[in-house]
């Protein structure tokens, strides 16, 4: 009979979580998944987050400019499309007309404007930490990830997920996060590491941290 160990690990590094090429536009169109966390900290796709934010508010004011009158730098909605690499058609300038007249540059305005531009449903995942202003928010093409995957993700960033080590001999492998409400429930625990690996349960044995403990230390004289 196997005798395997996963042992919580104290200091978790979230960038190993954060290198999954799945949360990226490489693996797919719009399976790209933006974080934003307290603090304006973005885990994973902070540059395309960016460029997103910057091109939604650059084509809300360019359409507020034109629709005043203004066409001094466009002559038309879609040259401004064109101009930002957006697909042009009226329903999409339709919608880009009343998204510019009510834009304020919040997250619920990032996710109207990937809906409207991709064509696909964009949506918002909330996870609240543990500290008074702790919170990570993700921004989400819907039907990409499922809501135990946003839990995953998304709850790093906030610091409700943690790392486990898998110990089998004098073989250990890192890796293994597991929200913390899973964690919570011993069995829900068991189930959720074995599964990862295909451990069988009563080969198992689970480590959690509880804490630090002082040891007084003497020196004979």
């Amino acid at each position: 009979m196997k005798n395997i160990i996963f042992k919580e690990v104290i200091d978790t590094d979230y960038n190993f979580l954060y290198e999954d090429d799945g949360l990226k536009e490489i693996s797919g169109k719009n399976n790209t998944l933006y974080i934003v966390a307290a603090g304006g900290y973005c885990p994973v796709n902070a540059k395309e987050y960016e460029k997103a934010c910057s091109i939604a508010e650059d084509i809300a004011n360019e359409f507020i400019d034109l629709m005043n009158g203004d066409n001094y730098y466009f002559k038309s909605f879609k040259e401004i499309l064109n101009y930002y690499g957006v697909r042009y058609t009226p329903a999409i300038v339709n919608k880009l007309k009343t998204y510019a007249a009510h834009y304020t540059g919040d997250y619920e305005d990032i996710t109207e404007f990937l809906t409207i531009t991709t064509g696909e449903k964009w949506n918002i995942y909330r996870v609240s930490g543990y500290c008074q202003g702790d919170y990570a928010i993700g921004i989400y093409c819907e039907g990409h990830y499922t809501p135990a995957a946003l839990d995953l993700y998304i709850g790093a960033a906030a610091g409700t997920v943690s790392e486990f080590m898998r110990i089998e001999g004098e073989d250990t492998c890192y890796g293994f996060f597991v929200p913390d409400t899973v964690k919570w429930n011993t069995e829900d625990l068991r189930r959720y590491l074995c599964d990862i690996w295909g451990d069988k349960p009563e080969e198992v044995s689970i480590e959690l941290f509880e804490g630090y403990t002082q040891i007084a230390s003497y020196k004979t004289i």
